[in-house]
């Protein structure tokens, strides 16, 4: 079985955190998805995807997920939580400067363990 390698792919397609910001393609976002997303109630804004999972693939150069150094988790975590969205699961490549191979690795592993897994309780997601 060959194991895609969705990472190389579409690294430089995506909207990529970079060191201490988000891009302007993901900052952009909020602004064209309200309605599809959320809504303004009398009691604030109401999420509209309750009840579905996100799977976050994410990349580091040297800060572990998870970390104390780690800011992008737990904004990407309220982002998906202000739309509703709080079953999420992180799929990381991290530390790539000095576990690139390792890391990529356990991560493709992971990627495909979940496609595995969604296609066989889902027959139509495959």
């Amino acid at each position: 079985m060959t194991i895609p390698n969705p990472l190389a792919a579409s690294c430089d397609k995506k909207s990529p955190l970079r060191i201490l910001e988000v891009s302007a393609r993901g900052r952009t976002h909020g602004a064209t998805s309200r309605r599809l997303t959320f809504r303004y109630t009398e009691n604030g804004p109401e999420g509209l995807l309750q009840g579905k999972k996100a799977y976050v693939v994410i990349a580091s150069g040297g800060v572990p997920i998870g970390s104390d150094y780690d800011f992008a988790s737990p904004y990407l975590r309220q982002v998906l939580a202000f739309v509703g969205i709080t079953n999420v699961e992180f799929v990381a490549a991290e530390q790539l400067n000095s576990k690139f191979d390792e890391s990529i690795d356990a991560a493709r592993v992971r990627i495909a363990e979940i496609v595995y897994t969604s296609s066989r309780s889902n027959p139509r997601a495959a």
